[in-house]
């Protein structure tokens, strides 16, 4: 592979995700805490699939480790 040899083909950048996967995605990472973005993440990979910011997304919700209310074994002490 000849690292200078460069193709100027679009990069992932380049086409930046509708307004509406935005929107998702912003809204998945507030709900994060609650544990309900998931619904959020699965839509906006619906709309974009290909898109990195979704997938990266999509990454980090299933493999980073979660807040406790997604932790298995948790049970809430409601009042």
């Amino acid at each position: 592979m000849d690292l200078l040899s460069f193709d100027a083909e679009p990069l992932y950048f380049d086409n930046p995700p509708s307004e509406e996967v935005v929107q998702l995605l912003q809204q998945a990472a507030e709900d994060y805490s609650d544990g309900q973005s998931e619904a959020g993440l699965q839509r906006a990979f619906q709309l974009a699939p290909e898109n990195l910011m979704v997938l990266v997304s999509l990454f980090r919700y299933f493999f980073l480790p979660a807040p406790l209310s997604r932790s298995p074994g948790y049970q809430s002490k409601s009042p």
